[in-house]
């Protein structure tokens, strides 16, 4: 991993991208497994750091400072001290920490780790005055979080120019983002289509999978990733991270 990846995951992990270098990111971990993989393993070095807690690791990195200072010294390339500090972790700790900092996961914290609301749906600019109106306006309450507001208009909308999948789709983005989330009314949208051949078929059955998941149905749930994973559709390496978690009930 060069400098630049590294010093480009830890923005990431601290929070100090904008919203677009963000996207740009999630993006290229989504389609680049070897920048996925670097920001695994840096991931994995934050965890580990904290698992270990700051009074413990100085205690122990002063130690090893103590040791270091009898034996005949060796000019070495500095490392990168994240990595450096990981690495004596992973020695003092054993392997088999490392490898079981996540542990096992809630339905619930598996939602809240990977759901991340899709892109806003977009105006009829050129059909204003042919029966757009209330999809139009179901959008503006969308962009403006009253998703409420944004569901009554979205059910009146079967009238306007847009297809029904598409209006389903944002009827469950709409009840996930709810003060109190419907996820049964999430997933019956979903559903219905995923089970249609449109643009948002994959994103439905992502979104789906989630939705299910959090309400209990766990096993329904898992069936679902793995035909995300199989097919490779839609969000399908966050599906195979899930598959390869301990989910409880």
């Amino acid at each position: 991993m060069n400098d630049s990846h590294e010093i480009e995951i830890d923005r990431y992990i601290q929070g100090d991208m904008s919203e677009e270098e963000r996207k740009d990111f999630e993006h290229r971990l989504e389609h680049d497994p070897s920048f996925n993989d670097a920001y695994q393993a840096t991931l994995a070095a934050h965890k580990l750091i904290d698992e270990v807690g700051r009074l413990e690791l100085q205690s122990t990195l002063q130690g090893i400072e103590e040791k270091a200072k009898t034996k005949v010294p060796v000019k070495r390339i500095k490392p990168r001290p994240l990595m450096a500090v990981a690495a004596i972790l992973v020695v003092i700790l054993g392997v088999s920490l490392f490898f079981n900092l996540s542990g096992s996961m809630t339905t619930a914290e598996v939602y809240d780790r990977y759901y991340e609301p899709y892109d806003p749906p977009s105006v009829l600019r050129d059909n204003i005055d042919e029966g757009s109106e209330n999809w139009n306006k179901a959008v503006e309450y969308y962009y403006a979080g009253n998703y409420e507001d944004a569901l009554q208009y979205f059910e009146i909308s079967q009238n306007d120019n847009v297809h029904f999948t598409t209006r389903e789709f944002y009827q469950g983005m709409s009840y996930l983002q709810l003060e109190h989330p419907d996820y049964v009314d999430a997933a019956y949208y979903f559903n219905e289509v995923r089970l249609e051949n449109s643009d948002y078929k994959e994103q439905a059955n992502w979104y789906y999978a989630l939705a299910i998941l959090k309400n209990g149905r766990k096993i329904e749930a898992k069936q679902v990733f793995k035909e995300i994973v199989k097919n490779k559709t839609y969000n399908h390496r966050k599906a195979k991270k899930i598959l390869n978690t301990k989910i409880e009930n």
